[in-house]
């Protein structure tokens, strides 16, 4: 077998974790250009948040391509990954919180709504993906 080409033999488990991966990688960034251009007052503010989303959006989607290739360094990528969005997203939602309460402007509001969902939705999936790729049945599969 031609060690260039690409076969799907990653277990059920990866392949989820995958899914889930490039979903987010997607939305995430998506969300963040749609409250860029919905909300016209955070431009400035929003701005260096949507291009530090897109660059760990795409970074998430390589690192979903290596470990659907069962890439060693693709999963210690998903566990830091995952560590990352994590400590980013408290740390926007600090700073929408404080933005929002301190200002008592209702603007900052919304983003600190939307940042605490996606950090509710997210930290259940983290959770998941550091515990499946830890796993030593998964982690002797990887290359």
């Amino acid at each position: 077998m031609d060690s260039r080409e690409f076969t799907l033999r990653a277990p059920a488990s990866i392949t989820a974790i995958v899914t889930a991966l490039i979903i987010a990688s997607v939305l995430i960034p998506a969300a963040g250009i749609y409250a860029m251009v919905v909300m016209a007052d955070l431009r400035i503010f929003l701005l260096p948040v949507i291009v530090i989303q897109t660059a760990f959006g795409l970074f998430g989607i390589i690192v979903a391509i290596g470990l659907l290739r069962l890439f060693e360094a693709a999963r210690k990528a998903t566990i830091l990954l995952s560590k990352v969005t994590i400590i980013v997203f408290s740390g926007v939602l600090l700073l929408f919180w404080a933005a929002a309460f301190s200002t008592h402007n209702t603007v900052f509001l919304m983003p600190f709504l939307v940042c605490g969902g996606s950090l509710v939705i997210l930290l259940p999936l983290v959770v998941w993906w550091r515990m499946v790729l830890r796993r030593e049945s998964v982690r002797s599969q990887f290359r």
